[in-house]
């Protein structure tokens, strides 16, 4: 009986532990460039979206769904009265989790628009089911079949393609054009729904094997035949062979406006988009010419892989075509992911080109693979945001580089201007990728460094910057590999710095930071995690107890929240925690800083994408509360191996003894604990003496038991 009650109290406790964590994602703060305020700076960023409308909130206008192939993330964008656009991540949490490609088309003629995207060499599809308000969606096939020429066949996509999903013969439902397997040709499956009689639906049938006639073969090689359906042409088959990458995007666009259903379509290994005019029928579609370099005025050109997103951008019934490129990653940094969503609008008979920045320019977005910290750059007592990229390329090459958004609002309620891409010219010391960024308080330093982590052609390398130095400094760390990532704290709460190690598996070693001694091979027994690897992680005091939490990003972009025995060397997950936050998608990073110096640490993840996620922790404890009212808090009192100081202004401390001895004394920053070892104290009374910058001075009696 007393095991079972102690499990029942700790399982109570663990509870309310859990309870008592609360993060509410931030996009509200202001955020300016040079251009004036941003529109959407917290939205994340974006690399190679794909873009669909859809109507979120049933208010009879078509917002904006977009879908980045390079971090699987979704990002949806109210459209507002005037056809500007509004992030509003708040409806993220009802999509089904997606990869590779996803595209919207009402095939039941409800009004209401359905997701279509990728399953395992094929096609879901999600009915949209939203009902007064509310969006919501039901999966009604996985995979999506089709009839083909001897039975029922798997409508096949291939993973990196992406079909166009459209009306194709003028008959009010549905059909999806995909290339077959080896990427050559265009299979028609029609819907068969008027045809039958039945309702509208997903009855498909493989009617074409050669739609169109066409034979793509290389970026400016299409082979045009007259061959008839359901076969190719002789020389069709001949050439099949050579086209040596698979990967297609299409799209459909009626640009003559003659019902016809033209072609859009970029190859993985091209720059240009080809656009092919259809001078058939609706039943026989034809195409017997090709604009290599569309649109002529003005084509698009991306390092590879462009794809078409024929939309109504701004509400007004007309079609717009978005331009970005569809890659899974930046192979040899050729993407300009900072411009790499171009906005073509029709004007005057032409396609125009508006910007290549469509949506990114009103977003916080340093390319790829951000990573944030808060830390007061400026030395004037408020965090400013520093944000470090993964390089971009450049005439010196291809590298990293830290973005400064410096806090011209205040401490409490910050505001950002955008300063410069390159702080302190970290870029022009080091040829350096993979920025990793944070926030330590090193041996013999009065204030918190900042540190950056990189990647280099020698090596990985760890260098820190003080707020009032001239220069980096490097921190050697030679047990750290190609690919790792460093975090510096003090993790066992001893009072001394420690290091860990993330490896490429997940797996976690643990270091003093002075002589590199190893303390734990497996740190936490990160290793045995069966059903997620940590991607990044990051320590706080979350909740002003005076013990370590543990946040932990997966690699498929959830965020895992962990309670601390630093002595069992265990940690406790509370996924309910992480699982009310958005995905932020593949390839992210977690840090750990004080937005808003409240006493209560904020969580900040940096997106693959190049864009930034504000989680404001909204935690309420005894401690947090008192901060405003009381200049000075000492806990826990009576205390055995360390006491926690937290100041409401930022000042000195000193700790004496009974006899008026200062036996350590040091800086406080507002609001941010800071922990202080005394196994060596002696047991008995002790006092602390606080003064702050404004005058203002204290003295707190407090027992080491």
């Amino acid at each position: 009986m007393k095991n079972l009650l102690f499990l029942l109290l700790f399982f109570f406790s663990s509870n309310i532990l859990a309870q008592s964590l609360q993060f509410t994602r931030n996009t509200s703060l202001s955020v300016k460039d040079s251009n004036g305020e941003m529109a959407n700076p917290w939205a994340g960023g974006i690399n190679s979206a794909q873009f669909s409308n859809v109507d979120l909130n049933s208010d009879g206008r078509d917002d904006l769904f977009t879908f980045d192939r390079t971090n699987q993330l979704i990002s949806v964008f109210l459209q507002k009265t005037n056809g500007a656009f509004f992030y509003a991540p708040e409806y993220i949490k009802y999509f089904p989790n997606l990869e590779n490609w996803a595209l919207f088309s009402d095939y039941d003629g409800d009004g209401l628009k359905d997701l279509f995207s990728s399953a395992p060499a094929g096609i879901r599809v999600f009915k949209n089911t939203s009902k007064g308000g509310v969006l919501s969606f039901v999966e009604v096939a996985n995979p999506l079949f089709s009839e083909g020429f001897s039975g029922k066949i798997n409508l096949y996509v291939a993973s990196s393609d992406i079909p166009a999903i459209g009306d194709v013969d003028g008959d009010g439902d549905v059909d999806i054009l995909a290339f077959e397997p080896g990427g050559h040709y265009i299979e028609w499956h029609q819907n068969m729904s008027r045809e039958t009689g039945k309702a509208l639906g997903l009855l498909f049938k493989k009617s074409e094997q050669n739609w169109g006639g066409f034979l793509h073969n290389d970026c400016r090689d299409i082979l045009f035949s007259q061959a008839k359906t359901p076969g190719l042409a002789s020389d069709a088959v001949d050439v099949a062979s050579k086209t040596l990458h698979v990967g297609n995007s299409l799209a459909l666009l009626d640009y003559e406006k003659d019902g016809l259903s033209d072609v859009l379509f970029g190859h993985v290994s091209c720059s240009n988009l080809v656009f092919l005019p259809n001078s058939g029928t609706l039943a026989q579609a034809k195409f017997g010419l090709a604009n290599y370099d569309f649109p002529s005025k003005d084509p698009v050109k991306v390092a590879s892989f462009a794809a078409a997103y024929p939309i109504d951008v701004d509400g007004d019934g007309k079609v717009e075509i978005v331009v970005s490129t569809n890659t899974y990653d930046n192979g040899g940094y050729l993407q300009d992911f900072q411009r790499s969503a171009t906005l073509y609008s029709f004007q005057n008979g032409t396609w125009l080109r508006k910007t290549d920045a469509f949506l990114q320019a009103g977003m916080i977005d340093v390319g790829e693979g951000a990573s944030p910290v808060w830390w007061d750059a400026d030395g004037d007592g408020d965090y400013d945001l520093l944000i470090g990229n993964q390089g971009i390329r450049g005439n010196q090459g291809v590298r990293a580089s830290i973005y400064f958004y410096e806090n011209v609002g205040s401490a409490t309620q910050p505001a950002l201007i955008f300063r410069t891409n390159d702080f302190k010219q970290f870029s022009t010391q080091v040829q350096a990728t993979q920025v990793q960024l944070q926030i330590a308080t090193l041996p013999g330093k009065n204030q918190p460094s900042l540190l950056v982590n990189f990647q280099s052609f020698v090596g990985p390398g760890l260098w820190s910057f003080n707020v009032n130095a001239s220069s980096f400094s490097k921190i050697e760390l030679p047990v750290m590999l190609a690919g790792e990532r460093p975090f510096l704290v003090d993790w066992d709460q001893d009072g001394l710095l420690d290091v860990l190690i993330l490896d490429k598996m997940g797996k976690v070693r643990a270091y003093g930071f002075g002589n590199l001694t190893l303390q734990s091979s497996d740190w936490a027994s990160l290793s045995a995690l069966s059903t997620w690897t940590i991607q990044s992680i990051a320590l706080g005091d979350l909740n002003a107890d005076g013990h370590w939490e543990v946040v932990a990003l997966d690699r498929d972009g959830l965020v895992h929240v962990g309670f601390l025995d630093a002595k069992k060397q265990k940690i406790t997950w509370e996924d309910s925690i992480g699982n009310s936050m958005n995905r932020v998608g593949l390839k992210g990073s977690v840090t750990i800083s004080d937005v808003n110096q409240d006493g209560r640490p904020d969580l900040m993840l940096g997106l693959a994408t190049g864009g930034v996620h504000v989680y404001e922790n909204r935690t309420i404890s005894p401690t947090t509360q008192q901060l405003e009212s009381q200049l000075l808090q000492v806990f826990p009192n009576p205390a055995q191996e360390e006491v926690c100081l937290l100041a409401n202004e930022p000042g000195t401390y000193a700790i004496r003894n009974l006899l008026g001895q200062i036996l350590i004394s040091g800086p406080l920053t507002r609001a941010e604990v800071t922990k202080i070892a005394i196994k060596r104290f002696a047991k008995g009374i002790y006092f602390i003496d606080y003064q702050s910058l404004l005058g203002k001075r204290t003295q707190i009696k407090w027992v080491v038991d």
